[in-house]
C-alpha cells in the first residue's frame, strides 16, 4: 500500500505527528511516497518535505499508485468535506489524528516491508526509505537448480561421508548421541534411516531434494509439520515475516533482503519478497553471521566454527555476506548430511572438506585450504588448539546431556582464541525443560561481554515455549593486535564534513 500524507499547519507545528504516522504505517506495510499540500498552505510552493516529494493535493489525487491519503492531525468537518469534494472518497482517507485504530487497520493492508535509513546533515536529520514488496506466500514447488546427474553426484558424496561418520562414531563417552536427539531422530526420520541402511543414493537424493518439506529437517527447521502449519497459515505467514523483519533490519549493518533469498535447493518455502523466497529463520542466521563478520571480518583468514549448524543456515548467510576465511560445522551425521547437501548444492564453486576418517588433521594449514569444513561432532577434539577466531552455538547446547555440555565447552575453550558467541536456554518454558546457561560449567579463560534475552519473538523472554539468551564472551588473553588494533586501523577515518555530508 502506497500512501500520501496531508501536510497541515497543525502537524507542521508539531512534526513528531508526521514521524508517528510514517512509523505506524511502515510497521504495517504501508509506504509513504509523497506529501500532499493544500494550495493555501504557507509552504505550498515547496517541492520536497521530510525527504519525500511534496505535490499539490490536486496532483496527488491523480496518482494511480496512491491508495490512501493519511491526515496526521484532527480533521474538521470542513476539511473532510473538502477532501471528498476534491476526489478522495472515504475509503481512500485515513484520519490518523481522529481515529488512530481505524487508520492502523487501513495501513495493515499494506504490501511492503519498509526500512528507513537515517543520515545527519547540516540541515538536520534526513531519512531514506527502502520498501520491499511482499508478493505472497511461496508454497509452490521450487525446481532444483542442478540436473539430475549433478544432484546424484552431490548426494553420493555427502552420503559416503555420512556412512563413514556413523561407522566410526564413538560407542561410549560424551560424543555418543544423547537420548534426547537419538530417540527424536529415530522416531521422526524412518525413510532416512531406511535409505541410509541400504546406502541408496537415489532414495537419499529424493529425500534431500525435498528436505525442507519432509522428515530430513525435523528438529532443525521443523520438518513436515512445520511446512504443513506454514501452508495452512496462508497470509498470516507474511505478518510473521514482518515481525522478524522489524527486528532484523535494526540488527544488521546493511539491510538487503536479496541476500536472504533461499537457493533452489531442497524445495524451500517462505514468503516472496522482492522476487526472492525468504523464510523468517534466515533472518536469524543472517543477523548471527553479520555479528560474526563484524567481529572478525577484518582479520587475516578468520576461522569461524559452529556446533550444530542445522541445515546449513549460518553457513549460507556467511557466504552470502561474502565473508572471508573458513566456516567449520560440527554436527550429528544425520544433520550434517543435510547441511553438506544444501551448502554444496547452493555453492558448487566453494572448496568443501567432508569427513573421511577419524585421524584427519584439522589444523590451520588444512582449514585454510577450504571455504567450508563439515565434520561429524566427534571430530571436535581433532581441531587444533587456538585455531578458531569465533566459536558459535545456537539453540542446541541446552538440549544436550550435562556431560556433553561440559565436554563441548572445554573443547571450545581449548580451540578458541577470540570469541565465543552463543544463544541458549535462558529459562525453561511450558513443556520445554533442558539446561539453562546459568548451570553451564564456567569457562575461566573467557570474560562475558554481554548477555541479553533473545531479540526474536519465538525465543524471547516473553515466549512461553522457548526463552533464550544471546551471549558474547571474549578470551581473557585476547591477541589485541589481531582482533582490535587491526580492526581500528581498517576503519576509514571520517572528517566532520564527511559526517554531515
Amino acid at each position: 500500500m502506497d500512501i500520501a500524507i496531508l501536510r497541515t499547519a497543525a502537524a507542521d507545528a508539531s512534526q513528531p505527528q508526521y514521524t508517528k504516522l510514517e512509523y505506524a504505517a511502515l510497521l504495517r506495510g504501508a509506504r509513504a511516497v509523497t506529501y500532499a499540500c493544500l494550495s493555501d498552505h504557507p509552504q505550498a510552493a515547496e517541492t520536497t518535505f521530510r525527504d519525500l516529494p511534496q505535490r499539490p493535493l490536486s496532483a496527488v489525487v491523480q496518482m494511480p499508485n496512491v491508495d490512501l491519503l493519511a491526515v496526521p492531525t484532527p480533521a474538521s468537518p470542513e476539511l473532510r468535506e473538502f477532501l471528498m469534494r476534491s476526489g478522495w472518497p472515504a475509503r481512500r482517507l485515513a484520519f490518523f489524528g481522529d481515529d488512530r485504530s481505524g487508520a492502523l487497520a487501513q495501513f495493515a493492508q499494506g504490501r511492503y516491508l519498509v526500512h528507513r535509513e537515517s543520515a545527519l546533515r547540516e540541515s538536520g536529520l534526513h531519512q531514506q526509505r527502502h520498501a520491499f514488496e511482499v508478493q505472497g506466500v511461496g508454497i509452490e514447488d521450487i525446481p532444483p537448480a542442478h540436473p539430475r546427474e549433478a544432484r546424484l553426484a552431490i548426494t553420493s558424496r555427502v552420503l559416503e561421508a555420512c556412512l563413514r561418520a556413523r561407522a566410526t562414531a564413538p560407542a561410549e563417552g560424551p560424543y555418543v548421541v544423547g537420548q534426547n536427539w537419538g530417540r527424536f531422530l529415530q522416531a521422526t526420520r524412518p525413510r532416512f534411516y531406511e535409505a541410509l541402511s541400504s546406502a541408496d543414493v537415489e532414495a537419499m537424493e529424493a529425500l534431500l531434494a525435498n528436505c525442507f518439506r519432509n522428515e530430513l529437517t525435523s528438529g532443525i527447521l521443523g520438518g513436515r509439520p512445520a511446512y504443513d502449519a506454514f501452508a495452512a497459515a496462508g497470509a498470516g505467514c507474511a505478518e510473521g515475516l514482518r515481525q522478524h523483519f522489524n527486528v532484523w533490519r535494526h540488527s544488521v549493518s546493511h539491510v538487503d533482503v536479496h541476500r536472504l533469498g533461499f537457493p533452489p535447493v531442497g524445495n524451500p518455502y517462505g514468503v516472496w519478497l522482492d522476487c526472492v523466497l525468504v523464510h523468517a529463520n534466515t533472518m536469524l542466521n543472517d543477523h548471527r553471521a553479520s555479528v560474526v563478520r563484524d567481529l572478525v571480518g577484518h582479520v587475516d583468514h578468520p576461522i569461524v566454527a559452529e556446533i550444530g549448524g542445522g541445515y546449513g543456515g549460518f553457513g549460507r548467510q556467511w557466504l552470502m555476506l561474502d565473508a572471508p576465511g573458513t566456516y567449520v560445522d560440527f554436527d550429528l551425521p544425520e544433520n550434517l548430511i543435510v547441511a553438506s547437501h544444501f551448502l554444496a548444492s547452493a555453492h558448487p564453486d566453494k572448496r568443501i572438506l567432508l569427513f573421511d576418517e577419524p585421524s584427519m588433521r584439522l589444523d590451520l594449514e588444512v582449514l585454510r585450504q577450504y571455504d567450508l569444513v563439515l565434520m561429524p561432532h566427534f571430530m571436535l577434539p581433532r581441531l587444533a588448539e587456538a585455531s578458531v577466531d569465533v566459536f558459535m552455538n545456537f539453540i542446541s547446547l541446552s538440549e544436550m546431556s550435562a556431560s556433553t555440555i561440559h565436554e563441548y565447552l572445554a573443547q571450545i575453550e581449548r580451540v578458541t582464541r577470540g570469541y565465543f558467541y552463543q544463544e541458549n536456554l535462558l529459562d525453561n518454558g511450558e513443556g520445554y525443560e533442558f539446561y539453562p546457561v546459568s548451570v553451564f560449567p564456567p569457562m575461566p579463560q573467557f570474560r562475558k561481554l554481554f548477555s541479553t534475552p533473545s531479540r526474536w519473538p519465538f525465543f524471547s523472554a516473553s515466549s512461553p515455549a522457548h526463552s533464550h539468551v544471546e551471549q558474547l564472551s571474549i578470551r581473557a588473553d585476547l591477541e589485541v593486535e589481531r582482533y582490535l588494533t587491526a580492526a581500528a586501523n581498517s576503519l576509514p577515518s571520517r572528517s566532520a564534513e564527511e559526517t554531515f555530508a
